[in-house]
């Protein structure tokens, strides 16, 4: 868009889209070769100057900034080339320096929000008095977006980190405090939420703001969540996953959420848990399908969603508002939690080892998300279901755990409903909740007989998390019986081993005598014995009178 966007201007010569517009690069770099006012050809280079002079150069840049107009004050020549130059320099930048950067960034953003909560108003603003707001808010949030990537990829404490010039020997090298990471962090984000929620299609005036804008945000997100040390944090994973939601689903770039969602999901191994509570978070926001609630749920209290809750300080993320303020549509974070449970269910087809980082990451996610949000992936067996047919054992048996979690909770649901007089009638064999756990239990039965003994071993695992649940109905535990009997000549001595604790489980856990009392079966047994112990003292004389009887009627015979 960008070179289609410099020609309008060089033919319209002036207008709407003049070079008083920020245009957002593809990367900082870009900054430099582009024309005009934002041109950053010019900018210092802060990596060979001293701790002292950087900071110095901050803070008139910082008076500067406060003085300015909102709209203005990170747009002016010089303070934004300073700014450019710190940010570009971050790698080195003494702490104090940070934490005057973090400064003028956030409190000229804080202030340019307030004016965009005001003008962003529908019919509210001409497209003149628009574009000024719009265009600093672009620049705000690559610069913002910019930092945050920076702080995340700089892990030391900034103590040691101090520009100097020469070789490194700087009078500020002692003494220096050390910047605070986490802080910067979830400051950074919260301002990129924040930013997100104002109403930002009404400061476009095309229903959704342009998708580089969105893309800074999404690219925010992904920098808090690829690092380890980062997304286990519930004060930045939470806004990362809110940024995520609110591009996806209220600004419908659905496509760029997924394709970020999983190349985290192939790259970092510890994405899957955030992946999944993004799942649970998009859950509570759109309508809850499990199979028969059209029929079933009939206007009662709704069961509220476990989304949200771990994010971050007094924001909760925007899934869980939905349909309140902020105006959230709800069949959009429907059609963003579709395209993401199917997408991330299915990534690990392109790769074809069995037991490869992605199937893992995949097997992963599925179980994590049945575990956090056992109705979304009942909504969606249609899409997890074929994933059993892959050639990875691992991803079978992840699907395999994670339909068994989703049997368990259809089972509770069917109890829930039976217990109350008002839907107790349509609790029925024919329901659609009983004819997905019927296929459910059909599917798990016949991943016993699974070609790997992992998988076998995992279905049988999950066959006692249903018997324990009280999820196997009667009718099938003849067949079950039948079935897990034959894998105690399993060759594998893990399917032997569990196919016992089974036969324990279907034991201690069977509809037929659901109470195994020890001291009733023993008093049983008791009356049992005394009664054969008597039946064998009045057959013993008869048996000694016998051959006596046969030897007087004919011996010789």
């Amino acid at each position: 868009l960008r070179p289609l966007e410099r020609q309008a201007r060089a033919q319209a010569g002036k207008g709407e889209m003049d070079e008083s517009e920020f245009a957002i690069p593809a990367g900082p770099a870009d900054l430099a070769q582009e024309p005009g006012r934002f041109s950053m050809g010019k900018a210092a280079d802060f990596s060979v100057r001293d701790a002292a002079s950087v900071v110095s150069a901050l803070e008139n840049v910082r008076e500067c900034a406060d003085a300015a107009p909102a709209e203005l004050a990170l747009s002016e020549r010089e303070t934004l080339e300073t700014v450019y130059s710190a940010l570009r320099a971050f790698g080195g930048l003494h702490p104090k320096a940070i934490d005057t950067l973090r400064a003028i960034l956030l409190d000229a953003t804080e202030r340019l929000l307030i004016l965009v909560r005001r003008v962003a108003r529908p019919g509210s603003s001409s497209d003149r008095e628009l574009l000024a707001p719009r265009s600093a808010l672009k620049l705000h949030v690559f610069l913002i977006s910019w930092m945050l990537g920076a702080a995340a990829a700089r892990e030391d404490d900034g103590a040691s980190a101090v520009p100097a010039k020469g070789k490194g020997k700087g009078a500020a090298s002692k003494g220096g405090k050390s910047w605070d990471r986490l802080a910067t962090l979830v400051a950074l984000s919260g301002a990129l939420v924040t930013a997100a929620e104002c109403e930002l299609s009404s400061l476009w005036r095309l229903g959704a703001p342009e998708e580089p804008f969105l893309h800074l945000l999404t690219r925010g997100a992904c920098a808090l969540l690829e690092r380890a040390d980062l997304a286990k944090l519930p004060t930045l994973r939470g806004p990362a996953l809110d940024l995520l939601s609110t591009v996806g689903g209220r600004y419908g770039q659905r496509e760029q959420v997924v394709a970020c969602c999983v190349d985290l999901l192939h790259k970092s191994e510890h994405s899957p848990a955030a992946l999944a509570e993004l799942v649970e978070r998009l859950a509570g926001a759109a309508p809850e399908p499990t199979g028969d609630e059209a029929d079933e749920e009939v206007d009662d209290e709704p069961t509220p969603g476990r989304g949200g809750g771990r994010g971050g300080k007094g924001k909760g993320p925007v899934s869980r508002r939905a349909g309140g303020s902020n105006g959230v549509d709800a069949e959009a974070n429907e059609r963003l939690l579709a395209s993401l449970v199917r997408e991330l269910a299915a990534s690990a087809t392109a790769d074809g080892g069995a037991d490869s980082a992605a199937a893992r990451a995949v097997a992963s996610f599925l179980v994590e998300a049945a575990e956090r949000a056992p109705a979304v992936l009942l909504a969606h067996v249609a899409t997890v279901a074929p994933q059993l047919a892959s050639d990875s054992y691992t991803v079978r048996s992840g699907v395999v755990h994670a339909l068994s979690l989703v049997l368990v909770h259809v089972s509770s649901q069917r109890r829930e409903l039976a217990a109350q007089p008002a839907t107790a009638s349509l609790v029925t064999a024919s329901s659609p909740l009983a004819l997905t756990a019927h296929s459910l239990l059909s599917i798990l039965l016949e991943r016993i007989l699974d070609s790997s003994s992992y998988t076998r071993t995992r279905a049988l695992q999950a066959w006692v998390r249903c018997v324990e649940a009280r999820a196997v109905p009667p009718s099938l535990w003849r067949p079950l019986a039948h079935a897990v009997a034959g894998r105690l000549r399993d060759k594998a001595a893990m399917v032997r081993k569990n196919a016992l604790v089974l036969l324990r489980a279907m034991a201690a856990f069977n509809p037929f005598a659901p109470s195994l009392d020890r001291a009733t079966h023993a008093a049983h047994a008791n009356t049992i014995e005394t009664r054969l112990a008597a039946f064998e003292a009045t057959a013993a004389p008869e048996d000694a009178a016998a051959p006596l009887e046969g030897a007087e009627g004919g011996g010789e015979e």
